[in-house]
């Protein structure tokens, strides 16, 4: 954002804060995908898979 620096300071903190408020939950899950997902989830939804994923069938809820 090239006009950051001229907005109020309260809202550059709140800016901050939600981004933090939204990125550090996020980023456990993102980071230890392979707990969760397989690389055929990857596949299946037509992403590349990344270097790491678990083997095995697509997540599927029960």
């Amino acid at each position: 954002m090239s006009d950051y620096h001229r907005l109020p300071a309260a809202h550059r903190f709140r800016a901050v804060g939600i981004t933090l408020a939204i990125g550090l939950p996020a980023f456990p899950p993102g980071k230890c995908n392979h707990l969760v997902l397989t690389c055929a989830d990857f596949s299946d939804s037509g992403n590349n898979t990344p270097r790491g994923c678990a083997p095995g069938p697509p997540y599927r809820l029960r």
